[in-house]
Parts: structure tokens; sequence; C-alpha cells
């Protein structure tokens, strides 16, 4: 390692106390003369390092630093896919049930038919009876009726109150010619359900000698006697 400038100094005072011990009678003159080759003998000895060699580095560089440890970017951790989610169960809207048909309903009438009963009165012997039945759910309603001794043409439901003449309706028809068997099945209104109900329907079967009318029957509730004329 190259010798610095302070200690050749220190060196050359060194050397100059141990050399002007033995030669203290030479002349101090002389010694100076040879102490400049003493210094460049130190000089050789130290590997030839003058003073530019032992120049010192200007103050103020600083010492190289090493780069701080860098940090590695955060990672970003994938992203999770959540569990597949059940759906709740559904319950199933309540279910109407189907509207309730209330049983039939059968509602029976009677009608008795004879010549006493027609406006006016005949003097025949012809006589008859009739059944009327009403489903009340369908309003539907069956006429039947028999007769006797009456060479009927015609038949027919009318409406009116007993005692007075009133409108045709529902005409009926004969089984068979000369049965005497007349029949029709009608579906009702309301309002000619209610008037069944009251007693203004009555059965007429005319023939060709009372075309008006040969015998007549007031059509009343079954079980009921046969209203007066």
């Amino acid at each position: 390692m190259p010798a610095t400038k302070p200690a050749i100094d220190a060196g050359v005072r060194f050397l100059s106390i141990q050399i002007e011990r033995p030669v203290m009678k030479l002349h101090r003159t002389r010694f100076i003369r040879v102490l400049p080759a003493i210094a460049m003998a130190l000089l050789a000895s130290c590997g030839g390092s003058d003073y530019n060699d032992m120049a010192v580095p200007p103050a103020g560089t600083p010492p190289p630093t090493e780069p701080p440890p860098t940090t590695p970017p955060p990672t970003t951790p994938p992203p999770t896919t959540p569990p597949p989610t059940t759906p709740p169960p559904t319950t199933p809207p309540p279910t109407t049930p189907p509207p309730t048909t209330p049983p039939p309903t059968i509602e029976t009438y009677v009608a008795t038919l004879n010549a006493a009963s027609e406006v006016p009165p005949n003097p025949t012997a012809g006589s008859g009876s009739a059944t009327v039945s009403v489903d009340t759910g369908t309003r539907m309603m069956t006429v039947s009726a028999t007769t006797s001794g009456v060479p009927g043409v015609a038949g027919h439901v009318h409406e009116a109150p007993i005692g007075v003449n009133g409108p045709i309706i529902f005409p009926l028809a004969e089984t068979s010619p000369g049965s005497g068997a007349w029949g029709t099945t009608v579906t009702l209104t309301e309002a000619q359900l209610a008037t069944l109900r009251a007693g203004n329907y009555y059965i007429n079967i005319h023939s060709v000698v009372y075309p008006n009318g040969q015998v007549r029957g007031q059509i009343n509730p079954s079980g009921q006697p046969p209203q007066p004329y």
C-alpha cells in the first residue's frame, strides 16, 4: 500500500533524529545537503511513490451506494368465483277448485184437462191430464199430456191465470196423429220459470169443432189440488 505524505514526513523526522546523533560532529551545513538524498532513498524503498501518487481523493465525493432493494409490486389474487346459489323452493300458487255444479233439482207440476175449464166452457165429455217437470239448474221444462175423447188437431201452453184466455207461449206436438199424446221440451227463461211457479201457464188442446180449445187445464205444483175454475 503506498505511503501517505504524513507518514513520509514522520519518517523523515525520525531519521533526522537518528542520524543527527552519530553525526553531531559533522557540520550542520553538510547534513542539510545530504538530507534530501536520504528522503529520496526512503521514497524509493516505499515503492517509488511520490507526493503526486499520494494525492488524497477530493473531499465531498460520496462513496458508491448500493441501490435499495426493490420491493416487488403487490400481486392481485385472482377473482374468486362465488359458489352457485340454490334458488329457494317455490311454493306453487294455491289452486282454486273448479266450481261445483249443485245436483239438479227437479220441480214437478201437474194439470187436469176438461171442457169445463175452457173459456167459455163447452159441453163435450173429453178429458186429459199432464205432467210438467223442470230442472231448476238448467231451467229445462218437459211437458207430457194425454187426452181421451178429444180429436185434437193442435195443442199449446198458454200464459194466463184461471178464467182468462192468453197467448200461446210454447206449441205442443202430438207423438202420432190421433194418439192423444202431446209433449215438448224447452228451456225457460228466468221470467218464464217465475210465471210457471206463479201458476199462470195452462195447457189447451184444440179440435176442429172447438178451434179455441176443447179441453184445458191450469198447470199447478204437484201435490196441490186442482184450482177451481
